[in-house]
């Protein structure tokens, strides 16, 4: 499908996809990710 195009000139903001959304919905207090 190399003619096929969705969101042809559109843009995404990553860390609020991942993060800002989540403290938004009021989950801001709780642990987002654990590295060890």
């Amino acid at each position: 499908m190399p003619d096929t195009r969705w969101f042809d000139g559109g843009k995404t903001n990553v860390c609020f996809n991942s993060v800002d959304r989540h403290v938004a919905d009021g989950h801001g207090a709780e642990v987002g990710l654990v590295w060890e």
